[in-house]
């Protein structure tokens, strides 16, 4: 019997069919500018910003992730900044010890006395007040001065359910905190990907940083729908007068400063490591832009204190988007052993499930798809801001991707 007229079958596509359905009319009916305002529903009472005061107390998520742990010894940089950290873990203890242990991994050298500048609050994103009791809660409430949220789930084939509770409502629950007692700054780690949602936009033109992304409702990439929501939510609390910078890093690779970097195995790391087993890359015109965690740790701690009050959108990324074939031409010049081939041909060789569903998911199994891709960024404000730190726009060079042929043996 064909598979598709058993019973089972039948019952488990309606069940799918439903959930669907079930998840439209969910969408249909959100309203995120409603979200947003039940989060300020304290806003009124809140004491307003007040930019002529010192940054004393910053809270942050995420900081745990590739991100975090990179801009944690950045911030304590600052001699007179202490910061309140929310970890995923059972007690403050064992969130101090996670801190350790990430920042051991990722060979982060964390300043001699960073325990006395970090307070852990043990919570979750998804969960109302994250998790915390009352008193650590209000503490935070009264106390914080600025907000980095760089928490989200970044599987990117999760679906839209699964991320939803963390990266959207996660969010509200910032804002909530950020407008409550007093109101603070937020500073919001987003994505250069929100700009998938562009429509009619020519892809040599550059992608402005002030621009904001209004179109998600029928954005099939979930990672991507959900930033852009958050996005949305910010957007929402600027209007309300609570200052909003968003950052918008492009794919985050691994350090620059040093010879043998921690490699993430990220999206960009898989891609990289199929094609070198495989012998051969696809011959492509979509560009790629990618920036090292270093970079990005620095640009947000340079927004977070030099523009403490704005409520700007900030692109972190290279100097210019490449093409893949010049991309993987650099990479097999400082020591890949591949070749280009055609599409085609290199689809038909590739056995890896997750790039096959990458590829699906994000290209349509056409890595012509215009739509996908990078684009090209302007980063002005940003530049200028790392260039008065004696820091220059980065650029994709074979130096720079040299450091991933030759520490392959590093990637985890």
């Amino acid at each position: 019997e064909p598979p598709f007229k058993n019973s089972i079958f039948k019952d488990m596509s309606k069940v799918i069919e439903n959930s669907q359905k079930d998840e439209e009319a969910w969408l249909d009916k959100l309203d995120l500018n409603e979200l947003a305002d039940n989060a300020m529903s304290n806003l009124s009472s809140a004491t307003a910003f007040n930019e002529k005061e010192p940054i004393k107390n910053i809270f942050i998520t995420g900081t745990t992730g590739y991100v975090g742990i990179f801009l944690l010894p950045i911030l304590l940089k600052n001699p007179t900044t202490n910061l309140c950290c929310l970890v995923r873990d059972k007690s403050k203890e064992e969130g101090l010890s996670r801190i350790a242990i990430a920042a051991q991994k990722h060979e982060v050298e964390l300043p001699s006395d960073w325990q006395n500048r970090v307070q852990v609050f043990p919570g979750v994103m998804d969960q109302d007040k994250f998790g915390l009791n009352d008193a650590d809660y209000d503490y935070l409430a009264k106390n914080i001065d600025s907000i980095i949220h760089i928490a989200s789930i970044i599987r990117l084939m999760d679906p839209l359910s699964t991320i939803y509770p963390t990266n959207v409502l996660g969010v509200s629950r910032i804002i909530k905190l950020a407008s409550e007692h007093k109101v603070k700054q937020i500073n919001y780690i987003s994505t250069i990907a929100v700009h998938y949602a562009l429509q009619d936009y020519p892809k040599e033109q550059l992608v402005p940083e002030n621009m904001n992304i209004t179109r998600w409702r029928d954005i099939d990439l979930t990672y991507e729908k959900t930033k852009i929501m958050g996005e949305n939510l910010l957007y929402r609390a600027r209007c309300r007068n609570v200052p909003v910078n968003i950052l918008r890093p492009s794919s985050i690779t691994w350090d620059s400063s040093k010879t043998k970097p921690f490699i993430n195995d990220d999206a960009f790391v898989k891609f990289f490591k199929c094609c070198h087993a495989m012998g051969c890359y696809p011959k492509s015109g979509l560009s790629i832009n990618i920036v090292p965690v270093n970079y990005v740790a620095e640009g947000i701690a340079t927004v977070v204190f030099d523009r403490y009050g704005y409520s700007n959108n900030y692109h972190i990324c290279s100097r210019k988007s490449l093409q893949v074939s010049e991309v993987y031409g650099m990479l097999k010049n400082s020591g890949a052993n591949f070749e280009e081939e055609e599409f085609g041909t290199w689809h038909q060789k590739l056995h890896d499930s997750f790039i096959g569903g990458f590829i699906s998911l994000y290209f349509k199994d056409n890595l012509a798809n215009e739509e996908a891709g990078h684009r090209q960024y302007d980063g002005t404000e940003m530049n200028k801001l790392l260039l008065d730190k004696g820091l220059e726009a980065f650029s994709i060079t074979s130096d720079y991707l040299g450091l991933l042929t030759s520490n392959m043996d590093k990637i985890q």
